[in-house]
């Protein structure tokens, strides 16, 4: 396991992911909560006031990028643990953030989880796990 590809594949996508959510998302968010529990929350508004150009960035970098690098990060960190690994389950734990992640859209549309259903979410998490897929996994 390399602790570059971690970092490249993993770390990375998740905190480009985290920050979008941090600087453009509604302070509505149950995060957003959390973040003045801990005593963090004027440090979080000086981020978000800092930032530049939140009017004019496109709404699928707002909503539905950060599904897309959560579920490239998760595929990247399986493969990079399972590459090795001659066994078939290999794949399912591979195939286990794209699965989170259509479960979890198809909830939102059947209002069984919180949250708004966009077919876009689903196109960017299939494309996110493809291209981790062929990034990473070699044979």
């Amino acid at each position: 396991m390399s602790k570059k590809q971690i970092i490249t594949h993993v770390v990375i996508p998740i905190l480009i992911g985290s920050s979008i959510y941090l600087i453009y998302r509604s302070e509505t968010l149950i995060m957003f909560g959390w973040f003045n529990a801990l005593g963090v929350s004027d440090l979080v508004s000086k981020l978000r006031n800092f930032s530049l150009f939140n009017s004019q960035i496109p709404l699928w970098i707002k909503y539905s990028l950060p599904d897309g690098l959560w579920v490239y990060s998760l595929t990247s960190l399986m493969i990079i643990i399972w590459r090795d690994v001659k066994s078939k389950s290999k794949y399912y734990w591979i195939a286990s953030s794209i699965i989170i992640a259509i479960v979890t859209e198809l909830g939102q549309y059947l209002k069984l989880i919180p949250g708004t259903y966009d077919i876009l979410d689903i196109i960017l998490c299939l494309i996110a796990f493809t291209v981790a897929f062929l990034i990473l996994y070699k044979k």
